[in-house]
């Protein structure tokens, strides 16, 4: 759910194996439609 940041993470500690879990459902995106400018963060 988070990304490919945390495979990429593990590549570069040589790590072979990377912790996950499952949503029994998946959560609703918080922002639909909007330009990286409009983020609120």
């Amino acid at each position: 759910m988070d990304g490919m940041h945390r495979v990429a993470k593990a590549t570069r500690q040589g790590r072979k194996e990377i912790e996950a879990v499952q949503f029994d459902e998946n959560p609703e995106p918080d922002h639909v439609g909007l330009q990286p400018d409009e983020l609120p963060y």
